[in-house]
């Protein structure tokens, strides 16, 4: 029994690193994901306007990850994706946002 019990948590050790190693990557492609869009940071709101709405998620992630060290009071925060629905609520968060950068 004792043997059947320590090939267990040997299997399940290896699944446990297995999923760690993931976490790990999926963190460090977040990351440098955010440092990208970090280089290509659209501010101007004629420009704001144009993007389609995965670039606006982009750049409402990197603003969004940038201002939580910041303290800025909760109603003007940038919520999180869900609360987030239109296109039209995307451009209006990133314009704020956009303007919150550029005052820093």
């Amino acid at each position: 029994i004792k043997t059947a019990q320590v090939a267990a948590d040997k299997e399940k050790a290896a699944k446990n690193q297995a999923k760690e190693a993931v976490r790990e990557q999926n963190q460090k492609d977040k990351e440098e994901a955010l440092t990208k869009t970090g280089e290509s940071l659209v501010l101007e709101d004629a420009e704001i306007r144009l993007p389609k709405k995965d670039e606006l998620v982009r750049q409402l992630d990197y603003h969004r990850n940038a201002e939580s060290a910041l303290e800025i009071p909760d109603g003007a925060r940038i919520p999180c994706k869900l609360n987030i629905r239109t296109n039209a609520m995307h451009i209006e968060y990133l314009l704020a946002a956009a303007t919150r950068y550029k005052a820093r």
